[in-house]
Formats: structure tokens, C-alpha cells, sequence
């Protein structure tokens, strides 16, 4: 898929930037989930409530997908247009859309957790379709309903590539997330140093899977500005 190869050349051609926002925003929004979490269910757990911890973990943990998409797809933005990134554009673009992304990414996480819990599918389906709101944002300045809208068209066309990334992306984040914890453990017993160890390989896996999601809507949109054009063509 051309979307692939393009976010691992975007992801080694980039490296020190990826680095330094992991540093200075994936890293801290990664902290502060963590720490929200953990306080948010530890009265369902002390009183042996199920289901809740889980619930509040997966509504969490979207949000904080959320809020980590705006300079990762900035990079894209600048790769696809100008061919080249600058540092001080991601920051500037962050802080631009961050706010919005942010109040969308409530929704949506409360949108696709609801789903989840009364049936499985319509909780993916709903995950996908909103995915690319981030994307919407940054590469057509589109936000609030109308981001969601196009969002929404994005993932009906895109919907079963858009599942084999994520699907992807999970059993590789999941499989190195497991054993370099496993590696931790033996090393320390600490929960916090475990904890850390996650958050790490989660900041240098989420640009590739960010990066594959904007090429790919950067190419429906592309395919889809052709197919307008040529319908314009044949009925003039």
C-alpha cells in the first residue's frame, strides 16, 4: 500500500522530530492519561465493580488518541505540500487545532464507547469512521460537524483498509508493548517503571499509524477531486 510506504519514509526521514514531540506532547498527554485513569477507576476496582474500569479505560485512551493526531498529521500536511517539514509549523498547527480535536475527541470517545458496550461492530464501525476527524481538520481546515461529515465519508470508502491498519497496528503495538514489559519486569518490579515503558513504545509506534491513516485520506481525497473533475468534464 502506498500509504504504508509513504509514513515509513515520512517516520525515518523525520526521526528527531518524532523524538522531540514525543518528548514535549505525546509524552505528556501519554503521562496524564495514565494518571487520570488510574484514579478514575481505582472505586470501581477497590469495590470489585466490573466492566466500569474497562469502559473508562477505553474512553480515556481515545481521547488521548485524539489529542496526540495534530502534529504527527501536521507532518504529513507539510511532506505532501511543500516536501519538507519545519518544527516550528507542528507546534503552530498543534496549538491551532488542538482545542477543537480535543472537544471532538469527547464526543467521539464517548460515541464509540457506548457503542461498544451494547454490540461490538457498531462500536468498530463507529471508531473508524470517525478516525480520521484529526485529518479533516489539519489537511482541509474542516472541524466540528463538518470534519465529522467528511470524516464519515472518508471511512465508508476506506472502511476495510482502514480496518486492516488498525487491526495491524494493535497486534504490533500490542506485541511489543508485552514484551518489552516482559523485559521490564524481570529487570524492575516497579509498576511505575513498567508503566513508563509503555508510554515509550507507544510515542514511537502511534506517528507510523498516524502517518498511514493521513496518506490514505490524503489519497481519497485526491481520487475523489479526479472523479468530481471528470463528471464536470463529461456533463459540459
Amino acid at each position: 500500500m502506498a500509504a504504508v510506504k509513504k509514513a515509513l519514509f515520512l517516520y525515518k526521514d523525520n526521526f528527531n522530530y518524532i523524538l522531540l514531540i514525543g518528548m514535549t506532547i505525546v509524552f505528556p498527554i501519554l503521562l496524564g492519561y495514565t494518571f487520570v485513569v488510574n484514579y478514575a477507576i481505582m472505586p470501581f476496582e477497590f469495590f470489585g465493580i466490573p466492566l466500569w474500569p474497562q469502559l473508562l479505560h477505553s474512553f480515556f485512551m481515545l481521547i488521548a488518541l485524539f489529542m496526540l493526531h495534530p502534529p504527527f498529521v501536521s507532518m504529513v500536511v507539510q511532506d505532501h505540500r511543500f516536501g519538507e517539514v519545519k518544527l516550528g509549523g507542528l507546534y503552530t498547527d498543534t496549538l491551532q487545532y488542538m482545542f477543537p480535536i480535543y472537544i471532538l475527541g469527547i464526543l467521539y470517545a464517548f460515541t464509540v464507547t457506548l457503542g461498544m458496550v451494547f454490540f461490538i461492530i457498531p462500536g468498530v464501525a463507529l471508531l473508524l469512521m470517525f478516525l480520521a476527524v484529526p485529518q479533516t481538520a489539519l489537511i482541509d481546515d474542516l472541524v466540528w460537524w463538518q470534519g465529522i461529515k467528511q470524516s464519515c465519508k472518508f471511512g465508508l470508502k476506506r472502511f476495510f483498509p482502514l480496518l486492516g491498519i488498525f487491526l495491524m497496528f494493535a497486534v504490533i503495538d500490542t506485541l511489543l508493548s508485552s514484551l518489552i514489559l516482559f523485559v521490564a519486569m524481570l529487570i524492575t518490579k516497579y509498576f511505575i517503571f513498567s508503566n513508563l515503558v509503555i508510554m515509550i513504545v507507544n510515542a514511537l509506534s502511534l506517528p507510523f499509524f498516524i502517518f498511514t491513516v493521513g496518506y490514505m485520506y490524503w489519497e481519497w481525497k485526491e481520487e475523489r477531486s479526479e472523479n468530481e473533475s471528470g463528471f464536470r468534464i463529461r456533463h459540459e
